[in-house]
């Protein structure tokens, strides 16, 4: 899927691990009312 806006990101994720190793890196970058879309297969 293209990334439309500037502040979007897309991630492809080869492992579980590396899934929640960037889950952490961008939840310590989440403020308040911040929101997070994820699409595919989770888990």
């Amino acid at each position: 899927m293209p990334i439309l806006e500037a502040n979007a990101f897309e991630f492809f994720s080869r492992s579980p691990d590396q899934t929640r190793r960037v889950g952490m890196r961008i939840g310590a970058l989440l403020k308040a009312g911040d929101v997070v879309c994820l699409d595919g297969d989770l888990g």
